[in-house]
């Protein structure tokens, strides 16, 4: 993390000036702990001979194709709602997610933006302010925004600024996706499962892109378990955490109604 001196004022020298020499802030750095994560198949010697219903001729096809599935959902899970953990021989070590808010207020003066409005009802005017907040504190903009159903159907409801567009070189947008048009510019409106506090919590995740992303110390890869059955098993396993570049990107908004 670097900082840039303050531009807010008018600057101008005097002819055959002195250069006045200000101290220079060191960087800093966000930390995060990297997280194993793992999803397991395991199948019986007799099913992977047998033709099963999909007339999958082998089994274990099947369950490590749906193990990839579960192991990328395991990974975005942890990424927005993880809790951070250093480890011990008893507790795995576990990565701050998006919403972990507290962790990432260490670097001083570079928190994650927090609201907690606590059961009131998202507007299109509060919307905007919180696009607003992250463009003062930050310099950056909101890009995307994630949340659960409910509060995208309440985005989607907003006519000031919504429109539909896509964007080829994103392969998430396979299909047209709701964008909403801030005076602080695009912000690309995302369902996401794992937005959310809890059952009646609605939780509001709103963040630059370009300044969070999965850091992988060991990336994804299959490894065959010992044969020590009339079966075959073995698990994908990685190592990975989110690496966010200034927390002041991120605007997370906790327990909308």
């Amino acid at each position: 993390m670097d900082s840039l001196a303050a531009g807010a004022t008018i600057f101008k020298n005097p002819e055959g000036f002195t250069p006045n020499y200000a101290d220079v802030t060191n960087t800093a750095r966000c930390n995060n702990y990297c997280q194993n994560i793992s999803a397991e198949v395991k199948v019986t010697d007799t099913l992977r001979k047998t033709v099963t219903a999909g007339q999958y001729s082998d089994d274990m096809a099947r369950q490590k194709a749906n193990a990839i599935k579960v192991l990328k959902n395991r990974i975005e899970a942890s990424l927005m709602a993880g809790t951070i953990a250093t480890g011990s021989s008893t507790e795995a070590r576990g990565m701050a997610g998006l919403k972990d808010t507290g962790h990432w207020d260490d670097v001083a003066g570079h928190a994650i933006l927090t609201t907690s409005p606590s059961g009131v009802s998202l507007s299109e005017t509060m919307l905007n302010d919180y696009f607003s907040n992250t463009w003062n504190g930050s310099g950056t903009s909101i890009k995307e925004a994630y949340m659960g159903s409910t509060l995208k159907r309440r985005i989607s409801g907003f006519t000031a600024g919504s429109t539909k567009n896509i964007d080829s070189e994103d392969k998430r947008l396979t299909n047209a996706v709701d964008v909403y048009e801030s005076d602080f510019g695009i912000v690309k409106l995302f369902l996401h499962r794992y937005a959310n506090q809890g059952a009646t919590d609605n939780d509001l995740v709103m963040l630059d892109p370009e300044m969070a992303k999965i850091g992988f110390l060991v990336r994804p890869e299959y490894k065959e378990a010992a044969k020590t059955g009339s079966f075959t098993g073995g698990w994908y396993e990685t190592e990975a955490t989110l690496q966010i570049n200034d927390p002041r990107a991120v605007h997370v908004v906790k327990r909308l109604k």
